[in-house]
């Protein structure tokens, strides 16, 4: 009895380690097409929103504004200095080990200080709106505003301290 239960343990197992092996892709031209894939549908996401917000906007009667939408038109619109500009522009993996700080430094004074941006591939389309003006307007994705930087990362050091609620 021990020996059908064993090989009946075997043979439920076998095709499912085979179903997880078969699952993961074998070259790297199967995930660029998965990639490819993602992106398409987020693009066809963005493209549906955006009509869906323009008519809604349109219905209530607001006007559409345009944002600044590239790294020039928000350093000129901040009225960021050409020093912070250049740095912040800089290749942060070619820089000298000295420099990288104050490069995300800078980077991080101009990302925080725009009016508004949003993650890539975060699935979600975010607009801007003003009831007073009955105004409203696309926000830019992260990677429009700022091509090839990262994301910046936001540390909370009060988490670390914890909250202690029952004394």
């Amino acid at each position: 009895m021990k020996k059908l239960v064993a090989v009946l343990l075997v043979l439920l197992l076998v095709p499912c380690a085979g179903f997880a092996f078969a699952a993961e892709p074998e070259k790297d031209g199967e995930n660029a097409e998965l990639i490819a894939v993602e992106d398409q549908e987020m693009a066809a996401f963005y493209e549906i929103a955006a009509t869906q917000m323009r008519e809604y906007y349109e219905k209530l009667g607001y006007t559409e504004v345009e944002r600044p939408s590239t790294f020039m038109q928000v350093c000129n619109e901040l009225g960021v200095s050409s020093d912070v500009q250049a740095l912040a522009s800089m290749d942060i993996d070619s820089a000298p080990a000295d420099m990288k700080e104050d490069i995300l430094a800078a980077r991080n004074e101009i990302i925080f200080s725009a009016d508004g941006w949003y993650a890539d591939k975060a699935g979600i389309y975010l607009v801007w709106f003003d009831n007073a003006k009955k105004e409203w307007g696309e926000l830019p994705k992260f990677s429009e505003l700022f091509p090839g930087w990262d994301l910046p990362t936001v540390v909370n050091e009060s988490a670390d301290e914890g909250l202690e609620v029952f004394g």
